[in-house]
């Protein structure tokens, strides 16, 4: 009697060993693809901080050259204005 009772505890315990096995995988497993997501978002923020930075650049290249094209635009009045009658 007591020796079925110590198997029945032993397999009880065995069978607790092995749940606790399995659930250790899956937050494992659990941990691991949230890392990777995390990676892949990090990834991506990167990629959009650097984008951003190219079209901060882009914006200030336009505006000297809408500058540039103003000062032009304002010479041209002027000459122009010289050949009036």
């Amino acid at each position: 009697m007591y020796t079925e009772q110590a198997n029945q505890a032993f397999l009880n315990v065995l069978n607790a060993m092995k749940e606790i096995s399995y659930l250790n995988d899956e937050v494992s497993r659990t941990a691991n693809e949230q890392n990777t997501v995390s990676e892949s978002i990090a990834k991506d923020i990167n990629e959009i901080s650097s984008s951003s930075s190219r079209n901060n650049a882009h914006a200030r290249d336009t505006k000297l050259a809408a500058d540039k094209l103003g000062r032009l635009a304002n010479e041209m009045d002027e000459l122009l204005g010289e050949f009036k009658v």
